[in-house]
């Protein structure tokens, strides 16, 4: 399951100095800056890809793949870790970190068209087609996260979301990162069964899941799970009818630290 499970809506800042007018108009700070894997943003109508181009040249990443759309986006945050900092750039957009050895970030995969990679030069070539694989027009990333997840009624997991359907996508932020281990598990239930009723659900996770290494998919089951992480790698790797799934679930678990 992609790290695009999660989805934030960037606020637009609005510059008004219509009560100054004869004062000429400053240009609005400019400020993106990358630490310790967390990112500080002061941005106001920068075109979305430029401010990829810059994290690109900051972090040593390659940008790969295409925006689902062109953009303007206006940020003010400081110190957001990187993974929901790109969150709040890139809105509906779906995209994953891929991370290599000691933690450097390697590359930011935009997963909303086809794979060109745009590096710090400039130059921009294709990638192999199973870098990301890409879903076909009836069965788009966006699509597949807004599928309706049908919850049980009356479990704790519904009484949390306050209805009995939900988009896969907020399924998944709220249920998992719930302190209550019962709405953890009837999220990881309600995932695997939709996933399982809906074929294409199944073959874009199976095919996503599958051409993705080890080490990636760890760190967004971290992102997405946090400290429980760990439980819902055995829940998946207990109740999905998915080889896949349970494959790399399994793989993570064994590479856990003993308690």
């Amino acid at each position: 399951m992609t790290r695009r499970l999660r989805v934030s809506v960037v606020g637009l800042l609005l510059v008004a100095l219509a009560d100054a007018p004869a004062r000429p108009a400053e240009a609005p700070e400019r400020i993106i800056r990358y630490s310790d894997d967390t990112l500080t943003v002061r941005i106001t109508h920068e075109p979305v890809r430029d401010v990829l181009d810059e994290i690109g040249r900051q972090t040593g990443a390659e940008i790969q793949g295409q925006l689902a759309e062109a953009r303007d986006v206006s940020a003010d945050f400081e110190a957001v870790p990187l993974s929901d900092a790109l969150r709040r750039l890139l809105g509906n957009e779906n995209f994953a970190l891929v991370y290599g050895e000691k933690g450097r970030l390697k590359a930011v995969k935009l997963l909303g068209g086809s794979q060109v990679v745009s590096t710090s030069t400039g130059r921009a070539t294709m990638m192999p087609t199973t870098t990301v694989p890409e879903l076909s027009e009836e069965a788009t990333a966006t699509s597949l996260l807004d599928t309706p997840v049908t919850l049980l009624m009356g479990s704790r997991l519904a009484r949390l979301l306050g209805r009995q359907s939900a988009p896969l996508r907020e399924v998944v932020e709220v249920g998992l990162r719930s302190p209550d281990p019962a709405v953890r598990a009837d999220t990881v239930r309600a995932v695997l069964q939709t996933i399982d009723k809906d074929p294409r659900l199944h073959k874009a996770t199976a095919d996503t899941v599958g051409t993705m290494d080890d080490t990636t998919l760890a760190h967004m089951l971290r992102e997405v799970a946090g400290e429980h992480s760990g439980e819902v790698a055995n829940l998946i790797a207990s109740q999905t009818r998915n080889p896949v799934l349970r494959l790399k679930a399994n793989v993570f678990i064994r590479a856990m630290p003993d308690q």
